[in-house]
């Protein structure tokens, strides 16, 4: 199968902030909107993988990982997501 692919630090940035946008930039809520959802519904469209590169940063806040993977899962379906979503990082394995 085909893939896409969003390199997190070039496609969104190198410092996550939290869970909200009205908390800090760059939050989860704006990187889920803004890119993760469009992306993911594009993948669905033309029947490709999406894989997200989360090397790079300064790190995730668990809140960032919650809001983001957790808000695509509850709804596309976990089984849709575990399919279709790959999730790499060789800096933190």
């Amino acid at each position: 199968m085909k893939v896409m692919v969003i390199k997190f630090r070039d496609d969104f940035c190198e410092y996550p902030g939290s869970r909200s946008r009205d908390i800090s930039h760059h939050s989860a809520e704006e990187f889920y909107e803004d890119l993760l959802e469009p992306k993911y519904i594009e993948a669905i469209a033309n029947g490709v993988r999406l894989t997200i590169d989360l090397d790079g940063t300064a790190g995730y806040a668990g809140s960032f990982l919650d809001e983001a993977f957790g808000r695509l899962g509850h709804k596309f379906g976990f089984d849709d997501v575990k399919y279709r979503l790959e999730i790499i990082s060789t800096e933190e394995p």
